[in-house]
């Protein structure tokens, strides 16, 4: 995957955060230490460039953007709970599942975040457990 634009925004571990896992579960982030750098939360850098480009955007903190997602999305609010979704008509016209091969994007799922990336630990870790060499070796 290639980006047009790298915005400067903190780890996971640096923010707090609402996010839903793959099960459907909201769960809360909780920042662990301050980032590092000129890096600023999402929410920030869409605030700071809605100003340069004079166009309207009313959250001024962390706590404004909870508080509007929970007016949208109350279910947000009930952390671990698994979100229900109505499951779409699958005998839709619409529907082209069969048409498309799904790939999985991931070709290593204990590598896939940047802290695992460039974490040594957790490189000797996969390649215990993948038996595939992902440091190089010093003499």
């Amino acid at each position: 995957m290639k980006a047009d634009i790298v915005l400067p925004t903190p780890l996971y571990t640096e923010k707090y955060g609402t996010f839903v896992n793959i099960e459907g579960r909201p769960q809360e982030a909780k920042k662990c230490h301050n980032p590092i750098g000129q890096a600023k939360e999402e929410w920030a850098i869409l605030k700071e460039l809605s100003n340069q480009l004079s166009l309207s955007f009313e959250i001024e903190s962390f706590e404004d953007l909870r508080e509007e997602l929970s007016q949208n999305f109350p279910e947000l609010l009930f952390w671990n709970n698994v979100i229900s979704v109505p499951k779409s008509d699958a005998s839709s016209d619409d529907n082209q599942v069969e048409s498309c091969k799904p790939t999985y994007p991931i070709s290593n799922f204990y590598m896939a975040d940047v802290i695992s990336k460039n974490s040594i630990t957790m490189a000797k870790c996969v390649e215990e457990i993948l038996s595939k060499p992902l440091l190089e070796k010093t003499a």
